[in-house]
């Protein structure tokens, strides 16, 4: 049910039929149109990459064979991110059934609740979706481990879970930060005495590949999500956008990104307002669960004994380990000063709906009653924010609109060059088109792309975008003129 949904999703608003911004820069890379034969190119080129002082090697090494499959066409990737979704939704279902014996009805329901995660939209069409949902699966593989962890004692399992989190970390590096809370639970729940034993996994693996980004491959190991260097822009506004973070997972957010004011210090988010009441409705239904657990809940203490470890006990730590991650998660997300995007909080909304749902069978009656109704102020804030999905895509829908129109120009010999006046989206267009590789197969590709909207001096396509339609003229020499294409001139 819930992959059906998702796949309904998809296809509701139409497959584009043009790649744009970094999804075009990926399958150029692959065609070897970057310098060193383009890091997507094969596999060796793809383990290699550390472009912006990023090393994802399980997603750069993987990528380029689905890439030579699909080509431009959104609709393979699409079919791909959906059997990848599969997986998601199939491994937490197997973790909520097997830990934790969640019923069928609240499987139901955590399906679809997972479904309508507006953090997913950016992996529906998206090559990089591969990247977001495979991360993810390993991750969910590396709870599933641990909770064999935590009921065997056993030194193997431990070691499976942190190797399935260090191979979510080569999918995208900020699921390293798992390591720290599963670490620390696995340390909680052992004998004293074996600590070296329990932490060995936990330390050795990831000092393996840090040391590997520092004295192999020179890269900071600090280096993450966005553009900038976080030793430089790192401060206390952390905190503020941590809480932004942690507000969208719980219902506060259109889908759309989070963006902050940095200019003058100050960091306003763009925040959407339907959620609003789901949000409030959500934190009081978290307050009354805290309080009964409060109450009602016993500190079970270190656990030193096998015995000891009774099916509650070994659900109760594995269902810390689960919150542990989804919170861990929401650090790296708050790191960049400029925005919060969706796909960043898509690892911990996951893990929340998992997280609620084994709540579903906890002996403290309030707290099985509350937690649904979570589950369902998910669903509803999810269903709430689809309204915003025209809003999300529209940079790709533009691009793919601005592409057509291009191709159905009819091809010239001279030089000329395409002005696009946006004031709305000054320095996007170029990224946007792949800074040109949108046309680098037509006959005659534009030889520059200007979007200050100034005359030209050679002949020129000018596209004027406003709120409700777009102008195309044919200029020359900063006299526009009629653009004598099969297109309505009006859009």
């Amino acid at each position: 049910m819930a992959t059906t949904s998702f796949i309904a999703f998809g296809l509701s608003s139409g497959i584009p039929r043009n790649f744009y911004g970094d999804d075009l820069l990926l399958l150029r890379a692959s065609e070897g149109s970057e310098v060193g034969n383009g890091y997507a190119s094969s596999i060796l080129f793809g383990f290699n990459d550390i472009g912006s002082g990023k090393w994802r090697p399980a997603f750069t090494t993987i990528v380029p064979a689905f890439l030579h499959i699909f080509g431009e066409n959104y609709l393979g990737y699409f079919l791909l991110n959906s059997i990848l979704f599969l997986a998601v939704v199939y491994l937490t279902v197997r973790i909520l059934t097997q830990v934790f014996s969640v019923s069928s009805r609240i499987l139901i329901v955590v399906g679809i609740a997972l479904a309508l995660n507006q953090f997913i939209w950016y992996s529906v069409w998206s090559p990089f979706g591969l990247m977001e949902l495979g991360g993810m699966i390993f991750l969910l593989l590396a709870l599933r481990s641990f909770a064999g962890a935590i009921k065997s004692l056993g030194a193997a399992a431990g070691w499976f879970s942190a190797m399935y989190v260090m191979i979510a970390t080569c999918f995208h590096e900020r699921y390293l930060i798992a390591i720290l809370p599963l670490a620390a639970v696995a340390l909680w729940v052992r004998d004293q005495k074996s600590a070296s034993r329990v932490l060995a996994p936990w330390i050795t693996l990831p000092f393996l590949y840090v040391a590997t980004k520092i004295v192999v491959l020179k890269i900071d190991p600090l280096t993450g999500g966005g553009e900038q260097d976080f030793r430089q822009t790192s401060g206390y506004w952390i905190i503020d956008h941590f809480w932004s973070s942690l507000r969208s997972v719980l219902g506060l957010s259109d889908g759309r990104i989070v963006e902050f004011a940095t200019g003058d210090g100050s960091r306003t988010p763009v925040e959407g307002t339907l959620q609003q009441v789901l949000f409030i409705i959500n934190v009081l239904l978290i307050l009354g669960i805290l309080a009964a657990l409060m109450i009602g809940w016993v500190h079970p203490g270190r656990l030193r004994e096998l015995p000891d470890l009774s099916y509650e006990l070994i659900a109760r730590w594995v269902r810390v380990g689960i919150l542990g991650v989804a919170l861990a998660l929401l650090i790296p997300a708050s790191t960049v000063d400029s925005r919060i995007e969706g796909r960043w909080l898509f690892g911990s909304h996951c893990l929340l709906i998992a997280f609620v749902g084994s709540l579903t069978v906890i002996r403290l009656r309030l707290v099985r009653d509350l937690s649904p109704a979570i589950l369902a102020t998910l669903i509803f804030s999810g269903a709430a924010a689809v309204q915003n999905r025209s809003a999300f895509e529209k940079p790709m829908r533009d691009a793919d609109r601005m592409i057509e129109i291009v191709k159905e120009r009819p091809q010239a010999a001279s030089p000329w060059a395409l002005v696009i006046h946006d004031p709305e989206n000054v320095g996007q267009w170029e990224w946007r088109l792949g800074y040109g590789d949108a046309f680098t197969k037509l006959e005659n590709p534009p030889s520059a792309i200007v979007t200050s909207g100034s005359a030209c001096t050679v002949k020129c396509i000018r596209i004027d975008i406003g709120d409700d339609r777009w102008i195309i003229r044919e200029q020359s020499g900063g006299q526009p003129t009629p653009m004598p294409l099969p297109l309505a001139n009006d859009f």
